[in-house]
């Protein structure tokens, strides 16, 4: 079958938070330049659902330990023609890792964590800490 004529359909995504945690005491005196880490995986790939975590990882460039850590599930609930464009379990998880990002994104999971993580970070008397609110490819 050609890449072209695979494709997922989705009918419908639930998101929840998976975790999500604040240390004050990791943020090193004085002023310190922000870092953020985004990763997405691939938790689980069944011919009815996609299970995907998403996180986001806070630092200071002053210290290695997370400010903010923040997880969330994605859920893709699949309508029953989605496998049939696939030979196997294992072809339909390679297509999704490939565009595991672009599911992401398409569900605003990344938007809603960075607002999680605004708040979370000025609710504790330190500046607004701003991540972008989409999840970005990794450069090859």
């Amino acid at each position: 079958m050609a890449n072209n004529e695979k494709k997922l359909f989705i009918e419908n995504v639930n998101v929840y938070l998976e975790k999500a945690d604040f240390s004050y005491d990791n943020i090193p005196d004085g002023e310190n330049v922000i870092k953020f880490n985004q990763q997405i995986s691939v938790l689980e790939c069944k011919a009815e659902s996609i299970r995907i975590r998403s996180e986001y990882i806070v630092t200071a460039d002053k210290g290695n330990a997370p400010i903010i850590y923040v997880s969330s599930i994605s859920i893709y609930y699949l309508s029953k023609d989605s496998f049939g464009n696939f030979s196997d379990i294992s072809e339909m998880k390679d297509y999704v890792e490939e565009r595991k990002v672009y599911l992401v994104n398409q569900a605003h999971v990344g938007a809603e964590m960075s607002k999680l993580i605004a708040n979370i970070s000025g609710t504790y008397g330190i500046h607004p800490i701003i991540v972008p609110p989409v999840f970005k490819e990794k450069e090859s």
